[in-house]
């Protein structure tokens, strides 16, 4: 029996200081978390998801992209 591909949620993580900002805008405001690193960051995102969702941590795949311009170069209009 073939397993069902897992849901992907895509997220974006931004500097903000020494932190790394992740938003999953598709999911809603609400899901955004931090991490120290990119490590960290992945492991709270994982984390909020799962308990947002009320989901198991290891029924859903991230795609995050790690966004590494400087907050000097990210303008006031980003989004």
């Amino acid at each position: 029996m073939e397993k069902a591909p897992a849901t992907v949620h895509k997220g974006v993580a931004t500097r903000s200081g020494d932190w790394w900002m992740v938003t999953f805008k598709s999911l809603g405001p609400a899901f955004v978390t931090q991490g120290r690193d990119e490590e960290d960051a992945r492991v709270m995102a994982r984390d909020m998801i799962s308990l947002m969702l009320e989901v198991d941590p290891g029924s859903f795949e991230m795609d995050i992209e790690f966004d590494e311009t400087p907050e000097s170069e990210m303008g006031v209009g980003r989004k």
